[in-house]
């Protein structure tokens, strides 16, 4: 008799551990190492994690991971500019996890923010080769941190559901388009990143969250008359350069450093009422 594979295993796993009446895998009755095995099964090179595929070493030894002491969970991993090739599967990602890095890989596929762990806080897929669309109204409500900049990620941007614990947001260089609506972002949203981008339209900027440090909007078509008035006290830098965006920005009793870049736009930033030269490369500091 034929010895049985380990991906036979995973398939008799997957369908007995399925609840019918929902038609979902109970992740919760399936023991960690077998989720991770999952995890990177399509990854070309998954040696350099678990050693040989066909007898991978114990999860424990698996290379910057990270175990709950009392629990013995596995709740973080960090695999950065490990030269990891091909998919991964983020919907076998433990439920235990807290935190997911893998940046500056060469990891591609479709991205399915629909299936993280429901305690996720941080998850990091910048600087791959990660391909279509991505939702973003279904993420775990204790996210807090989300980077997939430096992708070619594409479709449009709902930004109108994000959880009320999200500080910060990168989606900078990737081929996202369409229109964005600012207006119902997270009140505690802190640094919000769509530079490079194929996104188009007016924004409204007139209800940032009261706690936004950060904006880039930048090397987009974004374009049309802008009303500025009503930016947060807390915004620190601004980058709104090669867009079509039009309007002022008065800065008044600056008491901290301000960073506005508008070069390459139609937006003028003035001090006390006296507009300030505009270059190229516009940059202004105040401190």
């Amino acid at each position: 008799i034929a010895p049985v594979s380990r991906l036979t295993m995973y398939f008799f796993l997957y369908f007995s551990c399925a609840d019918p009446s929902i038609g979902r895998i109970d992740k919760s009755s399936m023991s960690q190492q077998t989720l991770m095995e999952l995890v990177i099964q399509d990854m070309e090179n998954k040696a350099a994690i678990c050693g040989q595929p066909e007898d991978p070493k114990d999860l424990r030894d698996w290379p910057c991971t990270k175990f709950n002491e009392e629990s013995g969970h596995l709740v973080e991993f960090v695999w950065t500019q490990e030269r990891l090739r091909g998919q991964v599967n983020l919907q076998w990602l433990p439920p235990t996890l807290s935190k997911v890095f893998l940046y500056g890989n060469e990891l591609k596929g479709s991205i399915d923010l629909t299936a993280l762990p429901s305690g996720i806080v941080e998850l990091t897929l910048s600087s791959n080769a990660f391909t279509g669309s991505i939702d973003l109204t279904q993420l775990p409500t204790s996210i807090s941190h989300l980077s997939l900049y430096t992708n070619y990620l594409s479709g449009g941007l709902n930004l109108e559901h994000l959880p009320e614990r999200m500080k910060s947001l990168y989606l900078s260089e990737n081929s996202f388009s369409g229109t964005v609506c600012l207006t119902k972002l997270p009140e505690g949203l802190q640094i919000l990143v769509l530079r490079g981008n194929q996104l188009s339209g007016a924004v409204d900027l007139t209800n940032l969250p009261s706690q936004m440090t950060e904006l880039y909007l930048a090397k987009n078509s974004f374009s049309g008359e802008t009303d500025f008035s009503k930016l947060p006290d807390s915004l620190m830098t601004c980058d709104l350069s090669s867009t079509q965006l039009k309007g002022e920005i008065h800065l008044k009793e600056l008491h901290r450093v301000h960073s506005f870049q508008v070069g390459g736009s139609e937006v003028v930033v003035s001090v006390d009422g006296v507009p300030q030269i505009q270059t190229r490369d516009y940059l202004l500091k105040y401190g």
